[in-house]
């Protein structure tokens, strides 16, 4: 799979540029200069959204009323033509997504253009809250599976309304009857049952897949939703006025495989000062069905012995950056397996953040896939890749 050219309409700092890219891009410029716009350009037609802006209304160029984002694809011996448009007439935001001037569904049109983007950010899917790991394991599903595809769209709907619902309720407006409730239910925990399969499935290949990087293991602390459940946070739902169970409330915890034994001896030393057990399952930053579960095993996934410690409480910058990078290479596995086709790699403004070894492992990505990468200045590419390179230079 390859991406021929892009072609930006009123998009982000772009009023009209079309780009053409070879088998390996770097985008030079200074910062602000749009260099990530036209990444997030690809992995709008990518994705069907954007990757930085939480509406993607945000993406239309300022004074303007719509965006326009347009590229061909190469897939094999087909030529595809894929265009996004958003706009926001008078405050009424509208989106569509067409395949060869066809409009599709978001769900149909994601998958036509794989991608696998890594920024400097995406740190933040170890280090911040569960709602971007949540999003990390589910948009790597989303171009995969159609299956996850649809069950998440349809688990998404039902929930909003569920929600309101209960909303509704707890504010007074309307009284609990079951049968209003009923067939979202029904709803929330067939597809329930599917999303959850999918990420224990993901989680698996993650798990049991070799790690030349750095080694890891994900936890996959899953919310199930069943009728037995649903009963169960019945009164707590309805004082929420939210439903509490269910894969929305999923985390993944990314685990140390084998932590250096001198940071275990550490921590065991503090222990013996603290007089208290820092680890085990006791230790308050593992959630309850793994520390409950400790000699047992824990979901589908991996067993923590005494020494298994988040890499989001106990790793260095650098293990995480490493985390990440060894999650991106899995990404692109597991995306070319599910599909049998190599996702496009786009990489931005990362030589900076690397060292030289960790650089080393980027080139070797780099060989696997079509990458369009960005960079601030010439000087920070490796010289291996300067013979091969298109240069794309943005003044």
């Amino acid at each position: 799979m390859l991406i021929k050219n892009l072609t930006l309409n009123n998009f982000r700092n772009y009023k009209k540029s079309s780009f053409q890219f070879d088998n390996t891009n770097v985008i030079i410029g200074k910062n602000t200069i749009g260099k990530t716009n036209i990444l997030e350009g690809i992995s709008f037609l990518s994705t069907g959204k954007s990757f930085k802006a939480e509406k993607d209304v945000d993406a239309i160029k300022i004074d303007e009323e719509f965006a326009k984002v347009s590229a061909k694809i190469i897939d094999g011996s087909d030529i595809i033509n894929l265009e996004a448009i958003i706009a926001n007439n008078t405050n009424r935001f509208s989106k569509k997504l067409l395949v060869n001037g066809l409009p599709k569904k978001q769900s149909d049109f994601i998958s036509k253009l794989l991608t696998v983007i890594f920024t400097p950010q995406d740190i933040e899917i170890i280090t911040d809250s569960p709602s971007l790991r949540r999003n990390y394991i589910s948009n790597i599903l989303l171009q995969a599976n159609k299956t996850y595809r649809n069950s998440l769209s349809v688990y998404e709907k039902a929930l909003k309304q569920r929600n309101r619902l209960l909303d509704d309720i707890k504010d007074g407006k309307r009284n609990y009857k079951a049968d209003e409730f009923e067939y979202w239910n029904i709803l929330l925990i067939e597809n329930g049952a599917i999303i959850t399969k999918e990420r224990e499935n993901l989680v698996n290949f993650i798990n049991k897949s070799k790690k030349d990087i750095f080694d890891l293991t994900i936890a996959y602390d899953k919310s199930t939703i069943t009728q037995e459940r649903i009963d169960k946070y019945h009164n707590a739902e309805i004082a929420s006025g939210l439903t509490l169970i269910g894969p929305q409330r999923d985390d993944f915890l990314i685990l140390f495989l084998n932590p250096p034994l001198k940071r275990s001896l550490s921590r065991s030393s503090n222990e013996l000062r603290q007089k208290v057990s820092l680890g085990g399952p006791n230790n308050p930053n593992l959630p309850n069905h793994l520390t409950s579960s400790w000699n047992g095993g824990v979901a589908t996934t991996t067993t923590p012995s005494r020494w298994h410690r988040t890499i989001k409480e106990f790793g260095s910058r650098g293990e995480q950056r490493l985390t990440i990078l060894q999650l991106k290479k899995l990404e692109i596995e597991f995306i070319k397996q599910a599909t049998e086709k190599t996702p496009i790699l786009l990489l931005d403004d990362i030589f900076s953040e690397l060292d030289n070894k960790n650089i080393q492992k980027v080139l070797e990505l780099i060989n696997e896939c079509q990458t369009i990468t960005t960079t601030t200045h010439k000087e920070f590419i490796p010289k291996s890749l300067l013979p091969h390179l298109h240069l794309i230079e943005l003044k």
